[in-house]
């Protein structure tokens, strides 16, 4: 019972504390003002929010365009400026121009004061210029005749030094043949010799004697080496006759 005696003022108490807040929140529902009259203040205070963001759109917009032209104009200024110093440059490039063509006005004048008052010495040089063109064309012709009689000789020197080469090749190829020949015949002569030292048991010279015989006469040894050949052949038979 105590418990909820207690539980029935902590509920009292609440509900005491919730009529008080009813009646707070009652009183300021009536303090609250129209409903529609603050959307119409809402509508025309978002009227006047827009149309100040439309003007001020407006005016930065002019804003923009006021600081382009600005720029451009600074930009301008400056390449007048820019523009102004180069004909100012250009104006005093100009003044010594003149006076530099001043200058040669004078000179052109007086060196055709003086062309004109030497007529005949121009005609004079001129005469000699063209006599020396032609001995320069007489030189050159020359020239051209002794450069082609060289190229012609240099063309029948290449042509003699090619059949030099040849026959110098021919001679090496010839020398070659006979320093194997002669190498070959002397193995040869060694050979012969050996084999009379080892047959007749004597010198070729002295074989020579033996037989006097004329070397120069004797004929060629492919001749005498078949006829040795031939001789040992009917040796050989006589002695399986025997």
């Amino acid at each position: 019972m105590e418990s909820a005696e207690l539980a029935v003022r902590r509920h009292e108490e609440e509900a005491l504390g919730a009529r008080a807040q009813l009646k707070d929140a009652e009183a300021g529902v009536k303090a609250l003002p129209d409903l529609t009259a603050a959307r119409a203040e809402v509508e025309d205070v978002k009227l006047t929010v827009e149309a100040a963001r439309v003007t001020m759109l407006a005016k930065r917009a002019a804003h923009d365009e006021v600081r382009r032209e600005g720029e451009a104009r600074v930009k301008r200024r400056q390449e007048v400026a820019k523009e102004v110093s180069g004909w100012k440059h250009r104006l005093e490039t100009a003044g010594r121009r003149i006076a530099e063509l001043a200058e040669r006005e004078v000179a052109s004048a007086a060196d055709l004061s003086r062309a004109t008052a030497k007529p005949e010495e121009v005609a004079a040089r001129r005469a000699v210029l063209a006599d020396r063109i032609d001995e320069a064309e007489t030189r050159r012709r020359a020239a051209s005749d002794r450069l082609a009689e060289g190229e012609t000789a240099l063309r029948e020197a290449a042509g003699i030094e090619r059949e030099a080469e040849r026959a110098a090749s021919e001679a090496r190829e010839a020398r070659a043949g006979a320093e194997a020949r002669a190498e070959a015949a002397h193995g040869a002569v060694d050979q012969a010799a050996h084999r009379i030292a080892e047959e007749q048991e004597t010198t070729p010279e002295s074989l020579l004697e033996t037989l006097d015989a004329d070397p120069e006469r004797m004929p060629p040894a492919d001749t005498i080496e078949a006829d040795v050949a031939r001789l040992r052949r009917q040796r050989d038979a006589l002695g399986a006759v025997n």
